[in-house]
C-alpha cells in the first residue's frame, strides 16, 4: 500500500496482519520480523496430526550428539517420543542429563525444554504408521523406562533411538531399517541412527501445515 505525503512515497507492509510502515526503521523491523517468524512456526506449537507416539527430532547440544552428526545423513542427533499429558506435550526421552541433581537416563521434559536444548531452538516431527495400533499402550511401555540409565551402546542402559524403536517394536511396529557401527577409542558399538529411523516405511515426516494420514 502506498501513501504520497510532501512529496515523500511511504510504503505500508501488512504480513501475517501484521502492519509494518516503512519509513526510517522499515528494514529493521522487517528483518526483525522475519527472524521472529520461523521461532512463530516452529516454536511449541505441534502441528495437527501428530499425537501421543510420535516422534520428535532435533540436533542436540550435547557431546555425543557431536559424534552422531558426523557418522549420521539426517542432521539430527537425538530423539524423543511425544507424550500429551492434560493435553500438553511432553517428551520422552534418554539423555545425558540435562537438569541439576538428574542422573542421566529416561526422563519427561517439557516440549519447550526438549526445544530449547536443540542447537538451532527447532525440532521436527515424525509420524508413525501404526494402523489402529492403541498409543495409550504405547505410552505406558515407554513411561515404564523411566530412571533407566543413559547408553550409547545399551550395556545396564538404554540410547534415546533404541528407546522410541523398543517401544514400538513392543507393540509390532518397526521403525528402523538397520543400526550402524561405531568405531571409537575405547568403544564399538551397534547404534540404531536417527537416519535408520527417518528412513523407515513406517515414519513420516509431518510438516506444520501437514496432517497425518
Amino acid at each position: 500500500m502506498l501513501h504520497s505525503r510532501t512529496g515523500q512515497t511511504r510504503m505500508s507492509v501488512l504480513i501475517c496482519g501484521r502492519k509494518i510502515r516503512s519509513g526510517k526503521y522499515c528494514y529493521a523491523r522487517v528483518l526483525s520480523f522475519l527472524l521472529w517468524l520461523p521461532c512463530a512456526v516452529w516454536g511449541s506449537s505441534v502441528p495437527k496430526g501428530i499425537t501421543d507416539g510420535d516422534l520428535v527430532f532435533r540436533t542436540g547440544d550435547e557431546a555425543i550428539s557431536a559424534v552422531i552428526r558426523t557418522l549420521d545423513t539426517s542432521g539430527f542427533s537425538h530423539v524423543g517420543m511425544l507424550y500429551f499429558r492434560e493435553g500438553e506435550p511432553f517428551i520422552i526421552h534418554s539423555t545425558p542429563a540435562e537438569h541439576e541433581g538428574v542422573k542421566d537416563g529416561v526422563v519427561i521434559d517439557s516440549l519447550d525444554f526438549f526445544i530449547s536444548r536443540s542447537v538451532n531452538k527447532t525440532v521436527s516431527y515424525y509420524h508413525i504408521n501404526s494402523g489402529n495400533k492403541d498409543r495409550t499402550q504405547v505410552i505406558k511401555r515407554a513411561l515404564a523406562y523411566l530412571g533407566t540409565p543413559f547408553s550409547v551402546t545399551g550395556e545396564e542402559g538404554i540410547y534415546c533411538t533404541a528407546l522410541v524403536a523398543q517401544v514400538w517394536k513392543q507393540s509390532d511396529v518397526d521403525i528402523i531399517t538397520g543400526t550402524k557401527t561405531i568405531h571409537l577409542p575405547g568403544l564399538k558399538a551397534d547404534v540404531i541412527f536417527p537416519e535408520n529411523i527417518i528412513n523407515s516405511e513406517n515414519v513420516r515426516h509431518i510438516l506444520p501445515s501437514e496432517a497425518a494420514g
